[in-house]
């Protein structure tokens, strides 16, 4: 399973992509909304913790995220994003994926890294 992240403006942008609703229109996103990829769609997914969302970032070859709220906290998962857990991460501006960890900026100069403990 896939996850993105768009904004209306930024489908609009990409050419010859669209979301198709039942009448083949564009789907409406008041907000960052996160999609899921599932039986040939993207599809609003729900999360309780967060309504709008700046980014998502997965470790390759794992099944380990992060997704970073608008207010800069972080969700976790360890199933492709399955179920996402809150952390106790606060205040993080952006995710990176980085070999096999995610990195993440926190306020104005502060790197963490969130390595991958599975074993190769």
């Amino acid at each position: 399973m896939r996850m993105c992240i768009f904004t209306l403006d930024a489908i609009q942008r990409i050419q010859g992509f669209q979301f198709l609703t039942d009448s083949s229109g564009y789907v409406p996103l008041p907000a960052r909304q996160l999609l899921r990829f599932a039986q040939g769609r993207w599809k609003p997914y729900e999360l309780p913790q967060a309504q709008s969302f700046g980014q998502v970032a997965f470790v390759a070859g794992t099944g380990k995220g992060c997704l970073l709220t608008e207010t800069g906290q972080v969700l976790a998962t360890t199933n492709n994003g399955t179920t996402w857990q809150p952390t106790m991460l606060r205040d993080i501006c952006r995710l990176k994926p980085w070999q096999r960890a995610i990195t993440l900026q926190q306020r104005a100069n502060q790197l963490l890294v969130l390595p991958d403990n599975t074993p190769r």
